[in-house]
């Protein structure tokens, strides 16, 4: 008896048709995504299911899909898929080629490390590896590192520490490259509304988001353990998923009123963080775990006419000492 569970608008359960497979259904954006399951052998992603006589399009794959499936042997990813989830293939350690379709636009945080492809050093090329013209990771001893003019697309946290090891203080881009451009040793795409990265040990300690940034890019500031302050632009709207992850040593928070949306573990296990200032009389929405390792204790200061809708708000709520900004 096939049994199908509806959760948050989305249903989940293994199609008949593609029965290898453990999908969850978004029933609004009629999009599929992948999930968590044992696979093994040579997997085949269709790109597109039928499920209540409706059909859904591969869209995502979850975070942590295929993680330690150390039986898959391969993957075939469809067209038309749009984001790789973090950790989704970390630890298959038989999976020897990857081929990512021209339709992803998101490789989240070592979605593909520790796998075959990713420890074969025949696939790194001067302490960076790359699938076709993604670049997934570096790993390297020097302060800088320059970005070929063949790259167009950057996975979440390439230039986040590894081992501890991580001594970049500057990325610097080809004078070829038409996607991204470096400032000041801080990487944007070609317009510099989104701040892709930071180096992990740039000399700043406050770091000031450039004037026209208007999103942060997931795990853009990961690691980075100089930081104290940040300046936020007044036209940034969206910071993403791990953005100021474990940025340790980050003592405080002020975020103007164009902040709408935070997203998940955000500023998680920034262990010194001492209060947060938010500026915007409605609360911003949050994800999961924004300040996971955070003491809720330290001072969140609101408008003071928004301090009741602070103390309601998912995420917000949490804080135990909410005070009005004077």
């Amino acid at each position: 008896i096939m049994t199908c569970a509806l959760v948050l608008s989305l249903v989940s359960c293994p199609t008949s048709e593609h029965h290898e497979l453990n999908i969850t259904f978004n029933e609004e954006s009629h999009t599929a995504t992948i999930e968590k399951s044992e696979y093994a052998g040579d997997i085949v992603i269709p790109s597109e299911t039928k499920h209540n006589l409706s059909t859904y399009y591969i869209a995502h794959i979850a975070d942590e899909a295929f993680m330690s499936c150390d039986s898959l042997t391969s993957i075939t990813l469809p067209e038309g898929l749009l984001t790789i989830g973090e950790r989704a293939f970390f630890g298959c350690t038989r999976l020897a080629q990857i081929a990512i379709p021209q339709s992803v636009t998101q490789i989240a945080v070592n979605a593909f490390r520790e796998t075959k492809y990713f420890k074969d050093s025949n696939n790194w090329t001067d302490n960076a590896i790359y699938i076709g013209p993604w670049l997934i990771k570096i790993e390297t001893f020097d302060s800088t590192f320059t970005i070929p003019k063949t790259v167009t697309h950057i996975a979440d946290g390439a230039f986040s520490g590894f081992l501890n090891h991580n001594p970049l203080k500057s990325i610097e881009v080809s004078v070829d490259n038409t996607h991204f451009t470096s400032d000041d040793g801080v990487l944007y795409d070609k317009s510099k509304s989104i701040l892709i990265a930071y180096p992990r040990l740039k000399n700043d300690t406050l770091a000031r988001i450039a004037p026209n940034v208007t999103e942060i890019a997931p795990a853009a500031f990961l690691g980075c353990t100089n930081i104290k302050h940040v300046s936020f632009n007044d036209a940034i709207s969206h910071i993403d998923n791990g953005t100021f992850r474990g940025c340790k040593n980050l003592l405080d928070i002020s975020l103007p009123a164009s902040i709408t949306h935070i997203g998940d573990k955000a500023f998680s296990w920034c262990n010194e963080l001492r209060q947060v200032a938010v500026q915007s009389t409605t609360p911003p929405t949050l994800g999961d775990n924004v300040f996971e390792g955070v003491g809720m204790h330290i001072a969140l200061y609101v408008p003071r006419e928004s301090i009741e809708k602070y103390r309601e708000a998912k995420g917000w709520k949490d804080f135990k000492n909410i005070l009005p900004i004077e």
